[in-house]
């Protein structure tokens, strides 16, 4: 068994290079083509539809297979790209990482760089992670002088090593900023005269983690003011493992081991313009101390995790600090528990995955910069407690997990600034508690509007799936199908097979009831349970009297992140439903009477939202794949809130499907039916 491919607790060490002289931002996926056109009441309405393999950027998923066998997997796009590498089986393979801001980007997996030979980086380009140059090149190219440099590099026994090192500029970064390949000790390049900055960093392979797998340790070596002469010659640059001296770690008050380190070493050049190097691996991170190089500007920045995660009580820490002008030889940084966060997370399964390993992680993303995903492999279902620092200005945390590392094709994913985990706090979390389904929910935080309108424009998206926490959204990587219709009144405006939406625009402005079926098959993923739903709702237009959107939050799917929405922006009356069904963690259950707690409400934007009283609610059980139905007990608890009750009359091992249906005050309703709901055991 080749033991890397095999690393279930090897997050991806990486090293990642980058230069700007900006602020990048994301990319949104829009159609490529003119938008198509329907009629409705002899108006023109323009149709943009939303795919759902294209929807929303920042939650796609890309893939990329490497000349090793491994496969690179990025959410997102450009600098604001969040990147994993895998092995053949699933597990974390270890990768280096660097982008100079040229339209290239650059995922290399540590082994390619271990084998001593020479490679083509153009091999392992990954078109997602590159970030497109901010400022168009000059026609003109300035030509200098070269000068050669050597690097050297010796491991922790002192014998030649093989590394990766980079050159930064210190007069001009774009006068020269590249990677340097040393293998067997020795690296060469020609680089103009001037001053430098020089990092490289190794890879040390070991294995005995707690799962008996693959850790990786990290070095990096630093080295400020380098200068390279004019006058000729080869210039030795020494890059010696052995002085980065000082392991990165933390101060928690549990015990802890490190599975996570990130850090950032920000070097700016006399023209104010900043090169990144960052360097991150799932084992210790070691450091060269180092001062404020004497030219240009520099900053430090460190991302820590560990915890004890695969012990009886497990838990994890996630802590973030501020950057710093200098490496310091004390890299024991400090924790304040009364300024954490504490969520305690369980774990819920699939029953066809009970017992597998799943995937957990909390991850962080930068306004500014690329994220990072860690992850850990626990047995499912599980539970594990996350004790998180606040983000940094300009960051924001989130959250994703798989019931099972066997198969990429479905994940839960809490995005960024859902989950503001306030210091001080005490919360608890449920993951992949079923049903499964689409709602246009509840949220909190700064969210894309599914379904709004401003003026003439109205967008519409359903999230493919949720689970039992109204925030967190279900990502089908592979072997899912959707098919979305659209009406006004009884006029079919959009109907398309893989899309979750449409943004209309050209809307006529006058009262109209519209309506929205969708359909999700996930028969291919790999479930047993919610394995496709049907979703019809339909609701009231109104051209003025919804509640405005609060500002923080984007109109509607096309909407770009901090761009100013169009006023006014109005939330739509969509009724949603909430399913808190009495089962166990693998959505099974066991009992002769089935409970039920349903929630009845509208989209809402941390509590804005239409506040229309819900009229109706009736749920039907089928335990023969929808051929008979029969009705359950639905007694009112609270407003919007209802009890629901139904016999499990029917053998172990039946998947029962579910039919829920929900009416309001000014006309909406909503229509679901579940397939393979839950499981009777």
């Amino acid at each position: 068994m080749n033991r890397r491919s095999r690393g279930l607790a090897a997050l991806a060490a990486s090293a990642v290079f980058s230069f700007a002289t900006g602020t990048a931002t994301a990319t949104y996926a829009d159609s490529a083509s003119a938008a198509t056109s329907a009629r409705s009441d002899a108006v023109a309405i323009a149709v943009d539809p939303i795919t759902a393999t294209g929807a929303r950027a920042a939650d796609q998923r890309t893939t990329y297979a490497l000349p090793t066998g491994d496969t690179v997997t990025v959410r997102g796009t450009g600098r604001h790209a969040v990147f994993s590498v895998t092995g053949k089986d699933g597990t974390s393979v270890p990768s280096i990482r660097y982008d100079i801001a040229d339209g290239h980007a650059y995922v290399i997996p540590a082994s390619v760089i271990g084998d001593a030979k020479p490679f083509n980086p153009a091999d392992y380009d990954i078109p997602a992670l590159a970030v497109a140059p901010e400022v168009a090149k000059s026609t003109v190219v300035p030509h200098y002088p070269l000068h050669i440099v050597q690097v050297n590099a010796t491991d922790l026994a002192g014998a030649p090593a093989s590394a990766l090192t980079v050159l930064v500029n210190a007069e001009d970064i774009g006068r020269f900023t590249s990677a340097i390949q040393v293998i067997g000790g020795v690296g060469r390049a020609a680089v103009p005269a001037g001053h430098y900055t020089a990092y490289t960093w190794f890879v040390d392979k070991q294995f005995g983690g707690p799962l008996d797998t693959e850790i990786d340790t990290m070095h990096v070596v630093m080295r400020g003011d380098f200068e390279v002469p004019a006058d000729g010659g080869t210039t030795p640059l020494t890059a010696d493992a052995r002085a980065a001296s000082a392991a990165v770690t933390a101060a928690t008050p549990r015990p802890a081991t490190t599975d996570e380190t990130l850090a950032f070493f920000n070097s700016t050049d006399v023209a104010g313009q900043t090169a990144t190097i960052q360097v991150s691996g799932p084992g210790p991170l070691w450091v060269q101390p180092q001062p404020k190089p004497q030219l240009g500007d520099f900053s430090y920045q460190v991302v820590w995790g560990g915890g004890d995660v695969y012990g009886p009580d497990p838990y994890h820490y996630d802590l973030m600090y501020p950057p710093v002008d200098h490496v310091d030889a004390n890299q024991t940084w400090p924790v304040d528990p009364a300024k954490l966060a504490v969520q305690h997370n369980t774990l819920d399964t699939d029953a066809v995955y009970a017992q597998q390993r799943g995937v957990f992680g909390v991850g962080f993303e930068f306004d500014n910069g690329a994220g990072l995903m860690p992850a850990i492999y626990p047995r499912t279902p599980s539970h594990i407690t996350e004790y998180v620092s606040a983000p940094v200005a300009g960051a924001h945390w989130f959250e994703e997990y798989s019931p099972t590392i066997t198969t990429t094709a479905i994940a839960l994913f809490a995005s960024p600034r859902a989950i503001p985990f306030t210091p001080g706090t005490e919360t608890w979390r449920t993951w992949f508690h079923g049903p499964l389904t689409p709602q246009i929910g509840q949220v909190h935080g700064a969210a894309r509007c599914g379904a709004c309108a401003d003026g003439s424009t109205l967008g519409f998206s359903f999230p493919p799936l949720v689970d039992s926490e109204p925030d967190t959204q279900l990502v089908a990587l592979g072997g899912a199908a959707t098919h979305f219709t659209f009406y006004r009144g009884d006029t079919k405006l959009f109907d398309q097979d893989q899309a979750d939406g449409v943004v209309f625009t050209g809307l006529p402005q006058e009262a109209a009831t519209y309506r929205a079926v969708f359909d999700t098959d996930l028969t291919g993923s790999g479930l047993s349970q919610s394995t496709a739903t049907h979703t019809d709702v339909s609701f009231p237009y109104r051209p003025s009297g919804d509640p405005a959107l609060p500002a923080e939050d984007s109109c509607h799917p096309r909407t770009r992140p901090q761009e100013a929405n169009p006023a006014p922006c109005r939330i739509l009356p969509i009724l949603n439903l909430g399913y808190h069904l009495d089962s166990d963690a693998t959505n099974t259950s066991r009992k002769p009477l089935q409970k039920l707690d349903l929630t009845v409400g509208h989209q809402s934007f941390d509590g804005i939202g239409s506040q229309a009283a819900v009229t109706g609610v009736t749920v039907s059980v089928s335990f023969d794949s929808g051929k008979t139905w029969s009705d359950a007990h639905v007694a009112q608890t609270g407003c919007g809130r209802f009890e629901v009750h139904w016999k499990n009359a029917a053998p172990h091992g039946t998947t029962p499907w579910l039919r829920v249906t929900a009416r309001d005050a000014i006309g909406g309703s909503i229509s679901q039916t579940v397939q393979n709901a839950y499981t009777i055991g």
